[in-house]
């Protein structure tokens, strides 16, 4: 048994045929190669101990080629290549010929023998020939490489040339350069320099030289200098060159940034552009700390910050922190603002009031100044008075919503008659601040413009003049600080979205003047308790309550002729509903998820229950429907699980697929006259076809409700149509 493990363990390991050590795989490829080393070649070795076969009988020799390369380098002549000769199926390690005298690789066996080595050319390449036939093994190495590599069990029978695949290292290479304390030409010792995240470093002797060697090559690292508690990042991004000693450079420092430093310091580095930094502007920044800015000046101009950018088009700053890092430069951005300058002189909140005229450039000017006195104090809150503009003129692009100092407007005719002329380019005006809290319109004021304030998550107050007669599409968009409005009683018209995710209202009055709300006026509203909808208002558009989850009490008035698609999706607080006998449509989704609803009577004036109205009603218990529905659609009534019994009128004739679909509780269902179940298909403009023969049908007026709902359960994918 012993001895069959060893046969089978020795053919295993002779199968072995090329691996490759020290993070380097090589592919075996000992068949016989017709390519031969040209006599003379560079990289020729020579056998160290004969060539006679046993028995003293002389054998044809053998020759293995191949090449050792750098990947990273075309000069691959500093490799050296050793080649031992296996007399068994050991591996051990062996000379290592970058250093010949380390005899810690010297070999361990006498199974085992080193028979030749050799310098390679400069394209890699070697040849060892007049070896005996036999097994061998072949290593590169380099002083200028940390790594080795190796191609084991190298078979060559008599007279064969071998070549063996390529050995291949990772050139490396090293980084000089000068550390100088206090501009001492001796007195430089004991800089620690390093590759940050290596183990690559090298400590400065007195002339303040580094040289830090056998850095791979080609990789970016970053230079960090330390001594002591002194920490500095000098340089990123610097690579060493194969085989080649890089400079990388002097740095100076002096005692006093030395003694000051506990961290990681980068130099400020600053492009003014024309101006001049005031007296003690920092010089250095100390990473993991806020170094606050000195404000340049410049003679006729405004200071509007300091930006990472050259084009200095990103926000503008006057502190660093983590953002700022070494290499990088603060540039300065100039406004030359001759207009508005008495705003500049604000030292504490109050109300600017315009003048009469306001051009493009003076808005321009305006624009700067506010956020020039943010930058330099962002507790002042400024409240903008138009009451006395009479004239202004407003380019498409501009907008004061980026200034989030301004916290309060006064509205003038002037400034709404250009706003509301062309809402497409100043709508955006003031919408999207998220610091204004107070809007003054004027009385005359006819319209509320599209999207005027959408966005201003911080306005709570505001009073709609009454002659105000229509609220724009978006005007109020998420104005989630409302937490009441009160509707004039002349406005006729609410746009689409007008008060769309206003999250903090709690209840609106729609006044009788209104006959027209766009879709989804009050979406996601999902604070209002209770609403009010006017006799004048004959439609229930779509998405107009979507997601108002608190929403407990509604009255349709018996006007509305329709209820639209989504209308009260997600109502979760809604107990009861009653649809007036005066709707004759209800669009899909209407009051799905609505899962606190339990009762609904659907009026006698509606003919089709839409598809998922009521699905998801998983509270719903009792369901009247009206004897003027002739349709239910698919899945209607899909997911409501409280359900048990229900009542079919004799008006309906067409049950769709999945309208009872997981309700698992509804065990009864009365219905009267013959159905049948049919199979349907799809067609290309979205209508349903049915298939001419039923699958299964039944008597309605003879079968037990009961059995009725379990014969739906087992059909509930089939087209039940009354016969």
């Amino acid at each position: 048994m012993k001895k069959g493990l060893i046969v089978l363990m020795s053919i295993l390991m002779t199968s072995f045929v090329c691996s490759c050590n020290f993070g380097v795989k090589l592919e075996a490829d000992n068949q016989p190669s017709s390519e031969t080393p040209g006599a003379g070649s560079p990289g020729t070795g020579t056998p160290q101990d004969g060539g006679a076969g046993a028995g003293g009988e002389s054998q044809p020799l053998c020759t293995i080629t191949g090449k050792a390369l750098y990947a990273n380098s075309n000069d691959s002549s500093s490799i050296k290549v050793c080649i031992d000769k296996n007399e068994g199926v050991f591996t051990q390690p062996v000379l290592n010929m970058a250093f010949p005298n380390d005899l810690r690789y010297a070999p361990k066996s006498s199974e085992r023998s080193i028979v030749s080595y050799s310098n390679c050319a400069k394209d890699g390449s070697y040849s060892f020939s007049n070896l005996e036939p036999g097994t061998y093994s072949v290593y590169a190495t380099s002083s200028d490489s940390t790594e080795k590599a190796v191609c084991q069990n190298i078979r060559v029978t008599s007279g064969q040339t071998l070549k063996i695949p390529d050995l291949k290292l990772t050139a490396t290479g090293s980084l000089s350069g000068k550390i100088i304390l206090d501009n001492s030409q001796n007195n430089n010792a004991g800089f620690v320099v390093f590759a940050a995240g290596t183990s690559f470093m090298a400590v400065t002797g007195s002339s303040g030289n580094f040289t830090i060697s056998g850095v791979p090559a080609n990789t970016s690292y970053e230079i960090i200098i330390m001594k002591g508690s002194f920490t500095y990042l000098w340089q990123t991004n610097v690579q060493a060159i194969p085989l080649t000693d890089t400079q990388i450079g002097e740095k100076s420092f002096s005692s006093i940034e030395l003694l000051d430093n506990y961290g990681l310091k980068y130099p400020i580095k600053y492009e003014l552009n024309g101006g001049d930094l005031p007296d003690g502007s920092p010089t250095m920044h100390m990473y993991g700390t806020v170094t606050r800015l000195l404000e340049p000046v410049r003679e006729g101009y405004i200071f509007y910050g300091y930006h990472l950018r050259e084009d200095c088009l990103d926000e503008p700053f006057t502190e660093i922190g983590n953002n700022y890092g070494v290499g990088q430069t603060l540039y300065v951005k100039w406004i030359a603002c001759p207009q508005a300058l008495e705003l500049i002189d604000f030292t504490e909140s109050g109300t600017f009031v315009l003048p009469e005229t306001v051009s493009e450039s003076y808005l321009e000017d305006l624009h700067y100044a506010l956020k020039y006195i943010y930058l330099r104090n962002p507790e002042i809150k400024i409240s903008l008075d138009f009451s006395r503009v009479t004239g202004i003129t407003i380019r498409n692009e501009q907008h004061l919503n980026d200034c989030p100092n301004i916290t309060g407007i006064v509205i003038s005719p002037a400034l709404f008659n250009t706003w509301n002329n062309s809402i497409s380019n100043y709508s955006k005006l003031f919408s999207d601040n998220d610091s204004l809290k107070t809007v003054a319109l004027y009385e005359g004021m006819q319209s509320v413009p599209d999207g005027a304030f959408s966005g201003c998550s911080k306005l709570t107050s505001l009073i709609i003049p009454e002659s105000v007669t229509s609220i724009g599409n978006n005007a109020f968009y998420g104005c989630t600080g409302l937490t009441t409005i009160t509707i004039p009683e002349n406005v006729t018209s609410i746009g689409s979205s007008a008060f769309y995710f206003c999250t903090g209202l709690t209840n609106i009055t729609v006044p009788e003047s209104v006959t027209s709300i766009g879709d989804s006026a009050f979406s996601n509203c999902s604070d209002i308790e209770s609403i009010i909808i006017p006799d004048s208002i004959h439609t229930i558009g779509n998405s107009w309550f979507n997601g108002c989850s608190n929403l407990s009490t509604i009255t349709l008035p018996q006007t509305i002729t329709s209820i639209g698609e989504f209308a009260f999706t997600g109502c979760s607080k809604l107990k009861s509903f009653s649809i007036p006998a005066s709707v004759t449509t209800m669009g899909i989704n209407a009051f799905w998820g609505c899962t606190g609803l339990e009762s609904v009577i659907i009026g006698n004036g509606l003919e089709t229950i839409s598809a998922r109205a009521f699905e998801g009603c998983t509270s719903l218990t009792d369901i009247s429907i009206g004897s003027g529905v002739k349709k239910i659609s698919y899945s209607a009534f899909n997911g409501c699980s409280s359900l048990e019994s229900l009542a079919i009128p004799d008006s309906v004739n067409c049950i769709e697929w999945g309208v009872f679909y997981n309700c698992e509780n509804l065990t009864s269902i009365s219905m009267t006259g013959r159905w049948g179940f049919y199979t349907f298909e799809t067609l290309n403009n979205g209508s349903i076809q049915l298939h001419t023969t039923p699958v299964d049908g039944f008597n309605a007026s003879n079968t037990d409700p009961d059995d009725i709902a379990d014969l739906y359960k087992q059909n509930w994918y089939y087209i039940l149509v009354r016969n």
